[in-house]
């Protein structure tokens, strides 16, 4: 065996030669390819990994049928595809009871044959758990700003490369051979975090705004370039410009912490640079404030010609969005007025026009039915336990035990994505196909195949036998994949991007976030596993500053107690220089759910004292 896939632990989708021969392990080498997004074919440790976690012990190997709440039975895959059946009609009597949400390891084909079943069903109740990448590339649908989206290998190419609540050098290792190859070449390498993370070794220059204050400093620098060039100010409309104007930089550096010498001076390397790139990740995109400072970055790349790119975390986080896992678009981000092609093409009278549900709308509002393909992340989210535990069914279609599957009243087991054949998009938007390296355990089947029989059994029009004729459609239909036919797509191992909407005008908007009072804590998501998510129950340590210590009255190992909304706990604290004054960090505890919003899943305000010895902390 000789294939090619792609690794799908972050926005990178790395690309790796597979070779295994009967009775030998599996072999991992670079491909020798002139343009992929891994340049010169380097993996990081969790592409050297890409098996291990399809052989845990938690995998799912078998269709099973709840007896009572977290106790299953195995059953057959014709008797679980007639409950599915069976449940998804009754319930399509009565679309808005339904909630359909998808995971962001699913393909590209898997993800787009999920929502054209919920929309055959007559729901737009759809969404993802792509947090982070859902919330940076609505802002870039809204601002028009496909045209600023950058390639990996344009990077070196640029004489400024921001990095923007990201750190590469422990989550993305091949994002930063990029961006330290653009710095070989002369470039500086711009920092904006709280935390002191290992990628401020390549960075000229850092800013560690207040966690939360993203959009002010982003509003700042917008207010000063546009004072000292005021012809930029064109690009924005008056209700955007009386924002701005509202935070010259003495304001922004009171709001964010950040001294005002050190806004002037990121402002004269901005406005000095011929070509830069902004990157942002989870940190400006699950913060607090998320959504206008996602806005108010592209605005800032917008007036200076920049490019952009916002780097998802997990997955296939962009193809999902791309195939339409949203409430408020068709794949393709086609808006529900601009349906009839799909209804052509799906053959149907009348897809539903109206703005679905959002998860955050179905954890509130009464959903009688839960369709969970691929959990990934979904138990994050605050309140999901309640509404499934509500939900009259829930069908969880995955690879892992987790959290969710407890709640399930059917369980659907799917291959991993290395264990399907299929099509991911990373987050320069490149579109690739990866090849089956692996066999799935039991009688594991890919998503998209699972989903095609429901939809055949339920007589919605459709059914495919490979995930190329689900890939054939997508190209026929989907805005900016018509490069991406199987024909074209299998014969063009570095991939082919995603095209749509680069020449369209530019609609630059600017806001304004709410006030941060109080401390915040960071939490750290730590997993077992390279990328199925898990929550640890353990809470070693906290990361406090040593101005925090000394305020509270604490040494190094001392204990700390931190308060936020529902949730009071006790926990040793370790001193750190790399911990802003004002912020905690913590490792992630699923109390913290909580204290959550959709919008900010990354940190939230709280209140931190100090503990004396033997004080019991309930």
């Amino acid at each position: 065996m000789n294939r090619l896939i792609s690794c799908p632990y972050c926005g990178m989708n790395c690309r790796i030669k597979v070779v295994k021969k009967l009775s030998h392990p599996y072999r991992f080498d670079s491909p020798s390819l002139p343009d992929i997004p891994n340049e010169s074919g380097k993996r990081c440790f969790f592409g050297n990994n890409i098996i291990k976690p399809s052989l845990t012990k938690d995998r799912i190997r078998y269709p099973l049928k709840a007896s009572e709440r977290g106790s299953f039975i195995r059953t057959s895959w014709d008797d679980a595809i007639r409950e599915a059946v069976v449940r998804l009609a009754e319930h399509s009597e009565n679309p808005e009871s339904m909630m359909f949400i998808g995971g962001m390891e699913l393909s590209n084909e898997s993800a787009y044959v999920f929502q054209k079943l919920a929309r055959l069903l007559g729901t737009n109740n759809i969404d993802n758990t792509a947090f982070d990448q859902k919330i940076s590339v609505l802002e870039v649908v809204e601002a028009n700003a496909y045209g600023l989206w950058r390639k990996y290998s344009e990077i070196p190419h640029n004489d400024l490369i921001v990095l923007w609540g990201i750190n590469p050098a422990e989550s993305a290792p091949l994002l930063l051979r990029w961006v330290m190859l653009a710095k070989s070449q002369g470039a500086k390498v711009v920092l904006i975090d709280p935390h002191k993370t290992k990628t401020i070794k390549l960075s000229d220059k850092m800013l560690r705004p207040y966690p939360g204050t993203d959009w002010a400093l982003a509003l700042g620098v917008l207010n000063e370039i546009i004072s000292r060039e005021p012809d930029r100010g064109a690009l924005f409309p008056r209700d955007s410009l009386n924002i701005i104007e509202l935070y010259p930089l003495n304001e922004v550096s009171r709001i964010t912490g950040i001294p005002n010498a050190e806004l002037e001076s990121f402002v004269d390397v901005l406005l000095t640079s011929e070509s830069g790139t902004i990157i942002w990740g989870p940190g400006a995109a699950m913060g607090i404030n998320s959504k206008v400072t996602v806005r108010n970055i592209i605005s800032l790349a917008g007036i200076l010609n920049f490019g952009i790119i916002p780097f998802a975390r997990w997955g296939n986080s962009q193809g999902v969005l791309d195939m339409g896992l949203l409430p408020n678009y068709l794949p393709g981000y086609t808006g529900y007025d601009s349906a009839e092609r799909f209804e052509r093409l799906w053959k149907t009278w009348e897809l539903p026009r109206e703005e679905g549900k959002s998860i955050s709308d179905a954890i509130t509002d009464e959903i009688s039915l839960f369709y969970i393909a691929d959990c990934s992340g979904l138990s994050l989210i605050p309140g999901i336990e309640n509404a499934l535990e509500k939900a009259e069914f829930v069908i969880v279609q995955d690879s892992y035990f987790s959290e969710v599957a407890e709640f399930a009243d059917l369980i659907l087991p799917a291959a991993t994505f290395i264990e399907s054949d299929g099509s991911i998009t990373n987050s320069e938007r490149r579109i690739q196909w990866s090849e089956r390296i692996k066999r799935p355990p039991g009688e594991a089947k890919p998503h998209w195949a699972i989903l095609s029989k429901i939809g055949e059994k339920l007589k919605l029009g459709f059914s495919y036998s490979t995930p190329e004729e689900v890939l054939h459609e997508i190209s026929t239909v989907v805005a900016g994949y018509e490069r991406a036919a199987p024909r074209i797509l299998k014969r063009t191992p570095e991939g082919v991007f995603v095209g749509n909407n680069t020449g369209a005008d530019l609609k630059l908007s600017a806001g304004y976030g709410k006030d941060v009072k109080g401390k915040v804590a960071i939490f750290v998501h730590q997993f077992r596993s390279f990328w199925k998510w898990e929550l640890p129950e353990k809470l070693d340590s906290a990361l406090i500053s040593p101005e925090d210590a000394s305020e509270i009255g604490i040494r190094n190992e001392g204990h700390i107690r931190i308060k936020s909304g529902k949730w009071d706990f006790k926990v040793r604290a370790r001193v750190s220089q790399t911990v802003l004054p004002g912020t905690v960090r913590i490792p992630w505890k699923s109390i913290f759910r909580k204290a959550l919003s959709l919008e900010s899943l990354k940190m939230c305000e709280c209140e931190v004292e100090g503990v004396r010895d033997g004080e019991d902390i309930h």
